[in-house]
């Protein structure tokens, strides 16, 4: 099996994508095995946008139903006190796809290494940390966790060309045909293989990678 310089793995998520919280860690895992050998890219999907962006009573309400619980039985990921009591249980707060997918844009600019980082950090700030998805400039002390310098960040986060990058993200999950979240995509040797369509654990996503790579139907 020999990995050539431009495979790659494509992560189409969504910040406000519950599963995508869950699959956080598995994907974190992935970049961390193969990170050397494998670029990592991220896409925002646009979930929560348009006619879907709004309270979570209205758009989300099976959120409050138990769907985040069946996320932390099958992930063991947890969501925070704050999210569940402060933003969850009165149910105003705002759901909206836009402004963590800029900040995603934004972190893209400075061409690091830790995009998965930064889409495991925004789902982090949302779902346990309780910021509300509507807050931009709530976002930027995760970067400033990942190194970047908070000026730049600040400065970025306020050109409306990673505005329109953000919509290029979701333009390209379109394009793809991306359904669902997460989705995880390896390209390699000019061809694309679908590895990962909703939340999977880890042995799974690495066993049809590994299949992918040598050429096996994944």
């Amino acid at each position: 099996m020999s990995i050539q310089s431009n495979t790659e793995i494509l992560y189409f998520y969504d910040a406000l994508c519950g599963w995508c919280y869950g699959f956080s860690p598995v994907i974190l895992e992935l970049q961390e095995k193969y990170g050397l050998e494998i670029k990592f890219r991220v896409f925002s999907g646009g979930m929560m946008m348009g006619d879907r962006r709004g309270s979570i009573n209205d758009v989300a309400p099976y959120i409050k139903e138990g769907a985040y619980k069946d996320v932390e039985e099958r992930a063991g990921v947890k969501f925070g006190e704050k999210f569940i009591n402060e933003i969850l249980e009165p149910g105003t707060a705002v759901l909206s796809s836009l402004e963590p997918a800029i900040a995603m844009s934004v972190f893209k600019s400075f061409e690091t290494v830790k995009d998965v980082h930064y889409a495991a950090a925004l789902q982090r700030a949302i779902y346990y940390d309780g910021v509300l998805s509507t807050d931009l400039k709530a976002f930027i002390p995760y970067a400033v966790e990942l190194g970047i310098d908070e000026q730049e960040f600040r400065i970025r986060l306020n050109d409306p060309v990673y505005h329109d990058r953000a919509f290029d993200d979701i333009r390209t999950t379109q394009k793809f045909g991306i359904q669902g979240f997460p989705s995880t995509v390896l390209l390699h040797e000019d061809k694309y293989y679908l590895i990962g369509h909703g939340y999977s654990d880890f042995k799974t996503v690495e066993e049809r990678l590994l299949n992918a790579l040598e050429g096996e139907t994944a």
